[in-house]
């Protein structure tokens, strides 16, 4: 197109920046998606996605500032809440992980099977990050 529609530019980079993600291709992914955002400022999903990019590399407190910014542009999106949580849990943020994960499962989200998509339990979280969850958080992420 000449000139190019930027929103159309700007989906395809959202789209790329998802296959490299996919496919394993993290810091492709985090270029693309910071083109998407150049673009499309007010784009909930790519913060989102970027942030959860920084999260596979272990950049925790760069995931978090995105998912902020995904929450002020669309704060009814249960999943911003959840990578928040997790994010935060990373760092034993305690209290303001628990207070995601609360507002995610008062949303009504499953806030136990988003959890469990990514960690088998509680056990193999702790195991594989060394950290110790408190045990209320434990009990919000467990089955009763």
């Amino acid at each position: 197109m000449d000139p190019p529609d930027s929103s159309i530019v700007s989906a395809a980079y959202y789209h790329r920046g998802y296959a490299h993600h996919r496919n394993g291709e993290v810091d492709r992914a985090i270029t693309d998606y910071n083109e998407n955002i150049r673009l499309n400022p007010n784009s909930a999903a790519a913060y989102n996605n970027r942030g959860y990019a920084y999260w596979k590399k272990g950049e925790f407190e760069r995931a978090i500032e995105d998912y902020d910014r995904a929450i002020q542009i669309k704060s009814d999106n249960v999943l911003f809440y959840n990578n928040r949580a997790i994010s935060l849990l990373h760092l034993k943020e305690w209290e303001k992980a628990k207070s995601d994960l609360t507002i995610a499962r008062n949303m009504g989200e499953d806030i136990i099977t988003l959890f469990r998509n990514s960690f088998s339990s509680i056990e193999d979280f702790e195991e594989r990050y060394s950290v110790e969850m408190p045990a209320d958080i434990a009990a919000l992420l467990t089955p009763s």
